[in-house]
């Protein structure tokens, strides 16, 4: 079973003390400002596959400095602090961590007792170039609660990204002391779609024509924060295709080994609803070195989604990955799996000290 990828933010509020006489700029913070601790994962911790992905948070090579936003909004809504326009790095404890202060709110003072409602976002300064496009809203010019949660992203995901959105939100209490926690989950905005195609059939396989699709799983747009519900009205959903017509060929080495598919399609999609349903046609034309004539040919059409208990997937959520595995067998028998679980693990954490 795939383990939940969490990346847990942990924010704790400490006295916010603003020393007389000296000004809160990045480079010349008060003491008792708001730390943020942000720990981005040993690397022997997470595979190829992983770091691959692009969900690690990425540091600017030349300062340092990560790609980091955080947002504290009143309980009115309002924003009241952030990072990094009053913050600034001030240490790396250790090689996977990073502290960040934040020096005052927005207006300059420390931090009032109430409840707020913290957002982190991650890896967004390209979010625009990696095909990520946003509402009209940009995230530099948040002021409000309401313009967070209305952020969409308006187009299907990109194919391939070099950063991954990772993001956040979550409630906190400060006290009259100046004190307070919250514990936050940093996920990807986005679901993950794998479609494996397994040859255990006992030989090399070619298979032309080849058209599997999987119906309604691609929604056209998607909110940047998580959100209840999670999924915007009136989007359009799009289906995830892969056909290859004659004298193109789907190659299919024999492999008896189903962690290691011979064929995969994988794609990013935003939460949605199902019930979902797949189509596969495809032909047998070559055996190993011998050609098949005719040629054998399999259709299956509007295959219900269902997991091993034989129940619909009725959605698909944020940081979740639904694998298809599609296994071929002697006897040119097909079967079929669909499985929702967690991406992969990797811990992050953000304390407000």
């Amino acid at each position: 079973m795939n383990m939940k990828l969490l990346l847990s933010i942990s924010v704790s509020l400490a006295a916010l003390v603003l020393l007389t006489g000296v000004s809160c700029t990045r480079q010349e913070l008060p003491g008792g400002a708001v730390t943020i601790t942000l720990s981005s994962g040993r690397p022997e911790t997470r595979g190829e596959v992983e770091i691959a992905d692009g969900s690690e948070i990425y540091r600017d090579s030349g300062t340092g400095d990560p790609d980091l936003i955080v947002l504290l909004f009143n309980a009115e809504g309002n924003l009241t602090a952030k990072y990094p326009d009053f913050g600034q790095i001030v240490s790396n404890p250790t090689p996977f961590d990073l502290m960040v202060r934040i020096g005052s709110d927005t207006d300059g003072n420390p931090i009032a007792s109430g409840d707020y409602t913290v957002y982190a976002l991650a890896n967004t300064a390209k979010l625009t170039t990696d095909g990520w496009p946003l509402t009209s809203e940009t995230i530099a010019g948040i002021t409000s609660q309401a313009q967070a949660d209305a952020l969409l992203f308006n187009a299907a995901p990109p194919a391939s990204v070099t950063r991954m959105p990772l993001v956040a939100k979550g409630s906190l209490s400060v006290d009259a002391e100046g004190r307070g926690n919250a514990t936050l989950n940093l996920q990807r905005p986005v679901a993950r779609v794998t479609v494996r195609f397994v040859n255990q059939y006992g030989d090399d396989l070619i298979l032309t024509p080849f058209n599997f699709t999987l119906h309604g799983v691609n929604p056209d747009r998607g909110y940047l924060f998580p959100h209840t519900p999670d999924i915007p009205a009136g989007i359009t959903y799009g289906d995830i295709s892969r056909n290859i017509a004659s004298p193109s060929s789907a190659v299919l080495p024999d492999n008896t080994d189903p962690a290691n598919p011979v064929y995969e399609i994988s794609s990013l999609v935003y939460p949605g609803e199902g019930p979902y349903s797949c189509a596969l046609s495809f032909s047998i034309t070559k055996v190993g070195d011998n050609t098949v004539d005719p040629a054998r040919a399999f259709v299956y059409d509007n295959l219900p989604v269902h997991n091993r208990r034989g129940e619909d997937i009725p959605s698909i959520a944020r940081n979740q990955s639904l694998a298809v595995t599609i296994t071929i067998s002697k006897g040119e028998m097909l079967s079929f799996s669909f499985e929702v679980g967690g991406w992969t693990e990797k811990t992050e954490t953000v304390t407000f000290d």
